[in-house]
């Protein structure tokens, strides 16, 4: 009887000629029979299919009619990993960039945490420019100080999920998991670990943006509304503070003098603009609560949606 049942999935979009070199490298985990093997394709338009279908390593097909994009397939996945109760998922991308030699330390560290990540050193590398590095680094120390963690590659797809944790997320983006998946953690107060990868591979052209100034924004955009979901409270608190500190400013122009001599007919333009500022910052608070929870619902409406990848027998 297997113990604990463990789920690597490929993305697939348009891999034809990657799929084969992904396989290959994922054969020594793969013969352990704790391991299956899941590969969604998303849309592809070309003989990725039927190179999926042909290949024995796979135990398991979903795909797509139209690319959905990397945050719909994750979501397919979790969905079909809580569906047939394996207990961990382990993501890996055709593209083979990530060491298939650190999938048995991903498993280990699995055993006593949620999320377990494998981060890429972008201070000593020669796989991206110095842009892409320090980029990497900047975001990745942003993204942590948001959520609270210390987490050196954000963006690393290369991480392994157990049951409890696939259980609780709900991946909000549309363009990734990655991100959303981390700032979620603290709130679900699931445990998230790292290793250091020893090293990993120069790609082919990424199949999720065109260019960095394309990754860049979609990053920033994913950031953004991170933050508006997880970090309402202290949008809210912090615009609130503001507001009542410039009021309170306004309005003393009126009342030290009233206190003071008793009478004050002069700044009534400074009461009146304080009471309209008080009055606004309720006003503007309130908007602005409605509006992430209607981001909020909108998200789970979303999420919901991801059975469109189907199962092929």
């Amino acid at each position: 009887m297997i113990e604990n049942k463990i789920l690597i999935v490929l993305p697939c979009f348009n891999e034809e000629n990657f799929v084969d070199n992904a396989l290959g490298n994922l054969d020594k985990i793969l013969e352990r029979e704790d391991v299956f093997l899941l590969a969604i394709d998303d849309g592809s338009t070309d003989n990725t299919m039927n190179v999926l279908k042909n290949d024995n390593r796979v135990d398991f097909i979903l795909k797509s009619n139209q690319n959905q994009g990397l945050a719909k397939v994750f979501s397919s996945a979790q969905n079909f990993v809580i569906n047939n109760k394996f207990d961990f998922m382990i993501i890996y991308d055709c593209d083979s960039q990530y060491p298939t030699s650190q999938i048995e330390e991903l498993i280990q560290e699995a055993e006593n945490n949620d999320i377990v990540i494998g981060c890429r050193n972008f201070k000593n590398n020669d796989v991206f420019s110095y842009s892409k590095n320090l980029l990497q680094r900047i975001g990745s120390a942003s993204i942590s100080n948001i959520a609270g963690l210390k987490i050196k590659d954000v963006t690393s797809g290369f991480r392994i999920f157990n049951f409890h944790s696939l259980s609780k997320i709900i991946i909000t983006d549309t363009f990734t998991y990655t991100i959303d998946s981390i700032l979620q953690s603290k709130n679900l107060g699931l445990k998230i670990e790292t290793i250091d990868l020893k090293t990993f591979n120069k790609t082919r052209s990424s199949r999720l943006f065109k260019n960095n100034f394309q990754y860049l924004y979609l990053t920033l955009k994913t950031i953004f509304n991170s933050f508006l979901i997880y970090k309402e409270k202290s949008i809210t608190r912090f615009l609130y503070l503001i507001n009542i500190f410039i009021s309170l400013i306004a309005l003393s122009r009126f009342f030290i003098p009233y206190f003071r001599d008793g009478q004050n007919p002069g700044n009534v333009q400074s009461l009146i603009f304080g009471t309209f500022l008080i009055l606004f910052t309720i006003l503007i608070n309130m908007l602005i609560n409605q509006k992430i929870q209607n981001k909020k619902i909108d998200s789970l409406s979303n999420q919901s949606k991801y059975s469109n990848h189907t199962l092929v027998n």
